[in-house]
């Protein structure tokens, strides 16, 4: 039943009208932001480092999510644009035949990214203080969206405003999948 839960989920998901484009090509494009950011982190140019920078925060958290994704089982769909980011939508068939381990294992995995690109340019701005503590200051926020969106739904939040807290953040998928394995 893997491959129909995953085409019903694929013509739900349509419904959206997202622009999309293969998952190769869109893994693809994260592979290049990542290699193009460890290009740049060691330049010597305050503004080439900054860039460098940017695309190491845009590409973190999809990258880890999907590589974890692939080594657990879990296989894509496509890739599209959320507003202004890049996702990837997995063939969900595949992710719900993963044991309960797997998924927590995979949202945990989603949730990590951001807070560690930010954790990361503590180090890559150790020269500039001002920067130093705004890396400081975008982990301490990502990191309290995480832990935030996770209580929100462990306690049983689902939306916020139109948005099902699921759809905006992997730690709140996260929590639903611990409060299954807990109750299961």
């Amino acid at each position: 039943m893997s491959e129909q839960v995953t085409r019903v989920s694929n013509q739900l998901h349509d419904r959206h009208r997202h622009w999309k484009v293969p998952f190769w090509l869109g893994f693809s494009g994260e592979i290049l932001l990542l290699l193009g950011a460890w290009l740049l982190l060691p330049s010597p140019y305050f503004w080439l480092k900054t860039l460098g920078f940017i695309a190491l925060v845009l590409a973190m958290q999809p990258l880890i999510k999907v590589v974890t994704g692939l080594l657990l089982g879990v296989r894509y769909s496509h890739a599209y644009m959320w507003y202004f980011e890049p996702r990837f939508k997995m063939a969900y068939g595949t992710y719900m035949t993963r044991e309960p381990w797997q998924k927590i294992i995979f949202q945990f995995a989603g949730s990590i990214g951001t807070p560690l690109a930010f954790f990361m340019g503590i180090w890559i701005y150790e020269d500039n203080t001002i920067f130093r503590l705004l890396c400081l200051a975008g982990f301490l926020a990502a990191l309290g969206m995480q832990v935030g969106a996770f209580v929100a739904a462990w306690y049983g939040v689902k939306k916020v405003g139109p948005f099902l807290l699921a759809s905006l953040t992997t730690p709140a998928t996260l929590a639903v999948e611990m409060r299954h394995l807990k109750t299961g």
